[in-house]
């Protein structure tokens, strides 16, 4: 039991650092802390499974009083994951509204918004001087793309062009390359370009 509080202590008092972090304007501190806070997240949800698995194992053994000590904090955690969920698509929504600093929040909002086939919201990650011309393409129609697509990112060695990648991605047609993207850096925002 003590073991139990002590890691949701620890976790929560993690989670409430998270939430404080500034707004960091370069790309390799956002990054930094986007790759801290998805630790956090992977950590909160191991603990969900290891909770599982304690609360199996207590009810197995006939352990009432523990299997119910176990299941209030798999309620806890259930919540605070499933609050976690839409805070940080709103957050990554918010963070590239109009571009951003980190390339791969760009290309995944932009891919989002295809998937939900909202080409208003995808029209926001276009480099405006390109944004009507894209649009209408987009409006005639896009490539099948995965429900979850395997994002990668590859930053050319100039530092201002990119390449987005969709492993998972079937080409279009036969001879068809896979669905991919490029990407430019322009006044310290990325966008999608043609």
């Amino acid at each position: 039991m003590i073991r139990l509080t002590l890691a949701a202590i620890l976790l929560a008092g993690v989670h409430v650092a998270t939430a404080a972090s500034p707004d960091f304007t370069s790309a390799a501190a956002q990054r930094a802390r986007d790759s801290y806070e998805k630790r956090i997240r992977e950590a909160d949800s191991q603990y969900y499974r290891d909770l599982q698995a304690a609360h199996k194992t207590a009810m197995g053994a006939e352990d009432r009083a523990e299997a119910d000590l176990i299941q209030a904090e798999l309620d806890r955690m259930k919540k605070r994951l499933a609050a976690d969920a839409p805070r940080e698509k709103k957050e990554a929504v918010a963070k590239t509204s109009t571009g951003s600093a980190d390339p791969e929040a760009v290309a995944k909002a932009f891919i989002a918004a295809l998937l939900s086939k909202d080409v208003k919201e995808a029209a926001q990650y276009v480099i405006p001087e390109e944004r009507d011309e894209l649009v209408k393409e987009m409006k005639k129609g896009m490539p099948p793309l995965p429900s979850d697509p395997e994002i990668k990112v590859r930053v050319k060695d100039d530092g201002i062009r990119a390449d987005v990648f969709i492993l998972n991605a079937k080409p279009a047609g036969p001879g068809s390359p896979p669905f991919g993207l490029d990407m430019k850096l322009s006044k310290g925002r990325w966008w999608i370009v043609k």
